[in-house]
């Protein structure tokens, strides 16, 4: 999946619903287009999004944002479903993360959601890096 690709995805998340703390139905429009995607997209979105979670996750950026590994993970979400704008601005700047605790949770669960609308089979994809807080481990003390 190409950047342009990815990008063009995530601006379909209804980024008003997300602000208002329900991201769950912000993200369906996303969802609703990967699971119609041949399986081999829905894999290369989740790869990419792991990809951009990854590169966000920092010691400097932890200690900036709301302090708990689970919230910074879902307000590194919350940089990605805001678009390539805000995401590349906080790869630059390492102290720009959500001033207030600002989530999107629901990011992380599209492509296995998109998955089990048309597949028959689970969701046992493993991605090349792992999202989760600590994960980056060059860029942690």
């Amino acid at each position: 999946m190409t950047e342009q690709e990815f990008w063009k995805l995530i601006a379909v998340i209804d980024m008003g619903l997300v602000n208002e703390e329900d991201d769950f139905t912000g993200v369906e429009p996303l969802t609703n287009i990967l699971a119609e995607m041949p399986p081999d997209n829905i894999k290369a979105f989740q790869e990419s999004l792991t990809q951009k979670l990854y590169v966000l996750d920092s010691e400097e950026r932890l200690d900036v944002s709301c302090g708990s590994d689970d919230g910074f993970l879902y307000q590194r979400c919350f940089l990605v479903a805001s678009g390539q704008e805000v995401y590349e601005k906080a790869v630059t700047d390492v102290k720009f993360i959500c001033d207030e605790i600002q989530w999107c949770e629901a990011l992380l669960y599209v492509a296995e959601d998109a998955w089990g609308v048309n597949q028959e089979t689970d969701w046992d994809y493993e991605t090349s890096v792992s999202y989760e807080t600590g994960s980056n481990t060059a860029h942690y003390k």
